[in-house]
């Protein structure tokens, strides 16, 4: 019986076909290692570096881009409704990350949404339980809406004590 006989058939095949790749692949000079092939040759890669976009932040890269498209508002309209239904199922932690991206598209009421959920004073009336309110992240969001010109977000600043 000869001496691979023992060897399972499946090893055979695999390493048969890993011999085929080896042979397949260019020559190597006797005194170099198998692993030289895979080496390319000194001058074969580029040397000048792959310029890089500078990093922007997400408010400067969106005054950049400008208003938002007419595809890109009625996007963040859908992501508004969503994230109002969401809210009315009692998921403010998703809501929240709707109102989010409506907000960062420029929408004032997604800003103004976003910040009602952190705002203890709509607590009650959006029936939000469960949740802890941030009145920072609230005054930072109500702050967002004005800018972007939702009018009762002056008087809610005013609530939380900062009308700036």
């Amino acid at each position: 019986m000869p001496d691979n006989a023992a060897v399972p058939r499946a090893s055979t095949t695999a390493l048969a076909s890993t011999e085929e790749r080896v042979s397949s692949a260019p020559a190597a000079r006797s005194d170099e290692p198998r692993t030289a092939a895979l080496i390319p040759p000194q001058g074969a890669l580029a040397t000048t570096p792959t310029a890089m976009p500078p990093l922007v932040a997400p408010e400067a890269a969106q005054a950049a881009r400008g208003p938002a498209g007419e595809e890109e508002r009625q996007q963040a309209e859908r992501l508004l409704e969503r994230g109002e239904r969401d809210l009315a199922n009692g998921s403010v932690a998703l809501a929240r990350q709707f109102f989010l991206r409506a907000a960062e598209a420029g929408l004032a009421r997604g800003a103004l949404l976003l910040a009602t959920t952190y705002d203890g004073h709509e607590f009650a009336r959006l029936n939000i339980q469960g949740v802890q309110p941030n009145a920072t992240l609230a005054r930072k969001w109500y702050a967002r809406a004005r800018d972007l010109g939702a009018p009762e977000a002056v008087g809610r600043l005013q609530r939380l004590g900062t009308a700036k």
